[in-house]
């Protein structure tokens, strides 16, 4: 227990805390946060699937169009480096002006793209995007495959792949990176190591540091290393568990978003479709490799050896993760433009037409500049 203890207290920063906790009797203190936690990550209770149908009568009429798989758009699978299959879509057009390759957040999967590989593709790029190890149709590493767990190393390997040996851009025109969320902290970690992968790199919302609430993200910390390491971080965070559907609440005040369709669409293709419910639920195991992952990310050290041209498009209105931190990191990068949109929520890609239009005119204007002048 000792051992544990020590090992979480490596990446807990509070060091008055850290002296609290080992000076006081460490074993009736773990005993007082595992109770705690027996009664804070309790799933919370759902209805049966069948009350719910995936219709227009429960998510409206605009849901089919959000929700629509373009003729072009094929799927396809890879070998992941961590065993197992990569799901993997695209949406190829004839001498595209760019590569756009879409690394999704944390519990996404390809078919929550759809519209905007469309609106990708009227633009005139050709659209790649991969579902996680262990999201979409991906395989998933647990036999519970509703727990999210990443291997932040390995998801790094695999999107290397996936550039590299799928997508495998001859065509002369520029591969660019667009990153969401958990995708853009995989991204900043591959482009540290792997310099040349792509010309250019959007990281939108990128998940830097996850805003963990009422807790302390310290604390957060300490809390996931310590299952961890006692061998429970299959634990559901407090405040997660299985997906599961409730006919009683629309969703329409998605947290994620202010459009009130595009609000609906994960929980369409929830109700619709089994595979999208991978991952639903963070576990303290995510939790606790994110965190490290999270510190070698933040080191000084790190970061001025990513020298990709990156444009950071931060929203303001963001509960999932900190926009200060998302700028903190940008105004750290050797070559990166950072843009915020004070009206927006996480989803940009997600969001009402008025915020949408305008974070796709700025990442294509970006675009179009920086390819030219290369």
């Amino acid at each position: 227990m000792k051992e544990s203890l020590f090992m979480a207290d490596v990446i807990f920063t509070s060091s008055n805390f850290k002296r609290w906790v080992f000076s006081a009797a460490p074993i009736p203190t773990i005993l007082i946060l595992m109770m705690f936690l027996l009664q804070s990550c309790a799933p919370p209770k759902h209805t049966s699937s069948g009350s719910v149908r995936a219709d227009a009568s429960v998510f409206g009429e605009n849901i089919f169009e959000l929700a629509r798989q373009d003729e072009n758009f094929e799927f396809d699978y890879f070998d992941s480096t961590q065993g197992g299959l990569i799901r993997f879509g695209k949406s190829i057009i004839k001498s595209p002006d760019g590569i756009i390759i879409i690394a999704p957040g944390q519990s996404e999967f390809i078919e929550s793209y759809f519209e905007l590989t469309r609106d990708l593709n009227k633009r005139g790029f050709s659209v790649w995007i991969m579902d996680w190890k262990g999201q979409g149709g991906s395989s998933h590493p647990l036999n519970d495959d509703s727990r999210a767990t990443n291997d932040f190393t390995g998801d790094q390997r695999d999107l290397r792949r996936f550039i590299l040996e799928i997508v495998n851009n001859t065509s002369g025109s520029p591969t660019i990176l667009l990153a969401h969320s958990m995708g853009g902290h995989i991204a900043l970690r591959m482009l540290e190591k792997n310099l040349d992968t792509v010309d250019i790199a959007i990281l939108t919302a990128p998940m830097i540091t996850v805003e963990t609430g009422s807790y302390p993200h310290s604390i957060s910390t300490f809390l996931a290393a310590t299952m961890s390491n006692i061998g429970l971080g299959w634990w559901y965070v407090p405040g997660h568990s299985a997906w599961g559907p409730n006919p009683d609440h629309k969703h329409t005040d998605n947290q994620n978003t202010s459009d009130p369709d595009r609000s609906l669409l994960k929980e369409y293709w929830r109700y619709k479709e089994e595979h999208t419910r991978k991952s639903y639920g963070v576990t303290f195991d995510w939790f606790h490799q994110y965190s490290k992952s999270r510190n070698y990310l933040l080191k000084d050290s790190t970061l001025s050896n990513i020298h990709t041209e990156v444009l950071m498009t931060v929203p303001l209105i963001d509960v999932l993760v900190s926009p200060e931190e998302s700028l903190h990191v940008c105004r750290k990068l050797p070559s990166c433009t950072h843009i915020t949109y004070k009206n927006s929520r996480h989803e940009m890609y997600l969001e009402r037409d008025e915020i949408r239009d305008t974070w796709l005119r700025d990442i294509t204007a970006w675009i179009g500049y920086k390819t030219k002048n290369k």
